[in-house]
């Protein structure tokens, strides 16, 4: 992570600041929908310099040689006029928040017109520019607004700007959200009461199964993803052709412009309105995707809104969302995704103890493992992060994790009831281990939102898990007490292949985290660099992919390990 400067109006053009809706007068929302939809693809599937100039030439490519030499240079200058680096003036929460403007200021065009001239694209490329200056102003001002020490520094700062960035910037994975969503689908439809309710759920979308369903959309962002590389790919994916087989689902996904400005006319509220619905169907009838990450989403994270809306009016405990949530994460999450996933990752040996807690009753981990002596305690906390938190103020976001992980009842006082409890008896029956003083104990807690791997998160927890520690004078209890690990059960699946085929196991990535950890804060007081003090708070994930990332999901047979793993075989067709 580290800062970049977005060029203003001013380095790009001359003259005074027009206004918006006179730039944008004349031009159909649906056409500045489609050229933003591309926008959108190009840097999703992207994300380099060449993207950024493919980008740019959409709107320059027609300009006088003048104009575009003005431009170029001041997107140099406002990012380092020594390095020569692209200042990342597409960036997917800008473009987010563009459509948001475009759909809810939505208008249609002269029914004859056909194209942009060389003059509106140049009015559309202004436009963008002024929205993303007056969209920073207001980043700004929560940046100045908050009071800061040095221990909250951090997390003042730059929350409040990080938590209205991150969900669009972050680039999901559409592998591991398809794992989740066949366990989540192939239990409503084969194991739990509701198989009906579930049958017509993927009927009304054209779907006899999960696997239909799941695989449908997988192989439609699966072949964007193919074509990702700048050398290889012929032409970026944006759109969805109307004759498509999957129309019924894809019907589903597609927003209505009028109805989306009676909703989200106020506020955005944190794209809801386009998660829920991240097509737009064309007057000829052909889908532009919006997002390529709400697309994907759609085979897990927005499945369950989309799940919940046919099940609430119809289940009368399920009328609200939070009772659905609690209902998935009691039957799929914690006793499928879960306690599969760390019996894959752990490696069970001879010797080893691992106890899930299948009664689920206050007071046990969700997961105990022991090897030797190093004890492994894990909390698993399946929680949405609130949008009535996204780019809010400091106090709002801090008030939200310590709501699902902080507070005496779930997340750190779980494990602080752990270790309590362990002073005086053991998780194991029998105990099998002599003293307490030759423990060495690894907290961990799981996330399933990815809000919350968002930069300072896990330091802000470690740091309240500490003070419960000395508070309750645990230290001298035990060898040694860890710092918290805070994880997102969706890497476990990305660490499954690191963890099974190789001499790694999950105590060498905690303890190689730790090191990071003391690593880049040695670092960043040597150097005083704004980048080296943004890695200081770097999450477990980042640190992990980025020393991993050539062994993640490169054996032989990763995939059929993985469903074999979670059983993910119901509704597949059968080999003779």
């Amino acid at each position: 992570m580290k800062m970049i400067v977005i060029p203003r109006y001013k380095d790009l053009f001359d003259g005074p600041i027009p206004n918006l809706d006179d730039l944008l007068q004349g031009i159909p929302s649906e056409l500045i929908l489609e050229l933003l939809s591309l926008i959108q693809a190009k840097v999703y599937l992207g994300r380099s310099d060449i993207d950024q100039m493919e980008v740019l030439n959409l709107f320059l490519s027609r300009q006088p040689a003048q104009i575009q030499t003005k431009i170029i240079r001041g997107i140099f200058v406002a990012e380092n006029p020594e390095k020569h680096r692209w200042a990342p003036l597409f960036e997917m929460n800008y473009i987010l928040d563009f459509m948001h403007y475009i759909l809810v200021n939505f208008r249609e065009g002269p029914s004859d017109f056909l194209d942009t001239n060389a003059d509106q694209e140049l009015y559309l490329l202004q436009a963008y520019v002024i929205f993303i200056e007056n969209r920073n102003n207001y980043d700004n001002k929560l940046f100045e607004r908050e009071e800061t020490t040095a221990e909250d520094f951090f997390y003042k700062k730059t929350w409040p700007m990080l938590s209205g960035q991150f969900g669009a910037n972050i680039r999901s994975n559409p592998f591991t959200s398809m794992i989740r969503g066949v366990c989540l689908l192939n239990f409503l439809l084969y194991d739990s009461e509701y198989k009906e309710l579930t049958a017509s759920f993927l009927l009304e979308r054209g779907h006899p199964g999960p696997w239909s369903y799941i695989m449908s959309l997988s192989n439609i962002i699966m072949q964007s993803w193919g074509n990702e590389e700048p050398a290889t790919r012929k032409t970026t994916k944006f759109s969805i052709s109307a004759d498509s087989e999957f129309k019924q689902m894809f019907d589903s996904f597609a927003l209505d412009p009028a109805l989306y400005r009676n909703q989200y006319k106020e506020t955005h509220q944190n794209y809801e309105g386009i998660k829920a619905r991240p097509l737009y169907r064309t007057i000829n009838g052909d889908y532009i995707i919006l997002n390529w990450n709400f697309l994907s989403n759609k085979l897990h994270d927005s499945l369950i809104f989309d799940l919940h809306k046919h099940f609430g009016p119809r289940v009368e405990s399920f009328k609200k969302l939070p009772d659905f949530k609690n209902y998935i994460s009691s039957k799929v999450t914690e006793p499928v995704l879960f306690r599969r996933l760390i019996s894959t990752v752990l490696k069970n040996r001879k010797y080893d103890v691992l106890i899930f807690d299948e009664s689920q009753k206050q007071g046990a981990p969700d997961a105990y493992f022991r090897r030797c002596n190093d004890i492994f305690l894990f909390e698993l906390k399946d929680a949405f992060f609130s949008a009535a938190a996204v780019h809010q103020t400091y106090e709002a976001i801090k008030i939200e994790i310590d709501k699902k992980y902080n507070r005496p009842n779930k997340g750190i006082g779980q494990l602080i009831a752990h270790l309590n409890r362990m002073r005086v008896s053991s998780f194991e029956e029998p105990k099998r281990y002599k003293h307490n003083r030759n423990l060495v104990i690894y907290p961990i807690m799981i996330y399933t939102d990815h809000f919350f791997g968002m930069p300072g998160v896990i330091n802000y927890l470690q740091k309240a898990f500490s003070e419960k520690i000395t508070e309750g004078d645990l230290k001298k209890e035990f060898k040694i007490i860890k710092p918290l690990i805070f994880i997102d059960l969706k890497f476990l699946i990305n660490i499954i292949d690191l963890c099974n085929n190789s001499n790694i196991q999950i105590k060498e990535l905690f303890e190689l985290f730790y090191n990071e950890q003391k690593r880049a804060n040695r670092k960043e007081q040597r150097t005083q660099t704004v980048e080296d003090y943004f890695s200081c708070y770097d999450s477990f994930e980042t640190v992990i992919t980025n020393r991993f990332s050539k062994e993640l999901y490169k054996s032989k047979g990763f995939v059929q390990k993985l469903f074999n793993s979670l059983d993910l075989t119901h509704g597949l067709p059968q080999s003779d």
